[in-house]
């Protein structure tokens, strides 16, 4: 792969210690960890049996959240 010539030019890349480019703009850089979906989406469906009565519940989906967004 690494003889592929670079059709993107507008693209990011950053050097990484082994000496690959890694993508890090354009669709990969939004969905660079796609599992991490999973992960909110099941922390989300743990808080939802106690309802929207109060924001207690939630803290742990928004920490989940807010930890795997970067």
């Amino acid at each position: 792969m690494s003889g592929w010539p670079n059709k993107r030019q507008d693209l990011e890349t950053l050097a990484s210690p082994s000496g690959k480019n890694l993508l890090v703009s354009g669709w990969f850089g939004w969905v660079r960890h796609p599992n991490y979906v999973g992960d909110i989406l099941m922390a989300l469906a743990w808080c939802l049996p106690c309802g929207i009565t109060n924001l207690l519940p939630y803290l742990p989906f928004l920490q989940c959240t807010n930890l795997l967004r970067w």
